[in-house]
């Protein structure tokens, strides 16, 4: 009996915990109707690991909820981390504190 050859191939998916701290002021958001936690739009970038211009995009096509507040645009952290863990499966963002 001749061995046929074959070949197997092992794909292993790592979980990586990353932890990103930025300072948040407390918003009444309109469109979520209800107080939340509102981030720069810089610090929202860094902790997406985003560019700015993309969290603006977001805002605009009213994925993320924005607000401008001491004459800076903030942005809706809950309403952006719904929008990524719809969008991606890998992406499971919590929130801790």
């Amino acid at each position: 009996m001749e061995a046929v050859r074959r070949e197997i191939v092992v794909e292993l998916e790592r979980v990586q915990l990353i932890r990103k701290r930025a300072p948040t002021v407390r918003i009444f958001c309109q469109a979520c109707w209800r107080e939340s936690d509102f981030v720069s739009t810089n610090d929202a970038a860094r902790i997406f690991g985003l560019k700015s211009a993309e969290i603006m995009d977001f805002a605009e096509r009213g994925l993320a909820h924005s607000v401008r507040h001491s004459e800076r645009t903030f942005i809706c952290t809950a309403a952006i981390v719904k929008h990524l863990t719809r969008v991606s499966r890998s992406v499971k963002p919590r929130f801790i504190g």
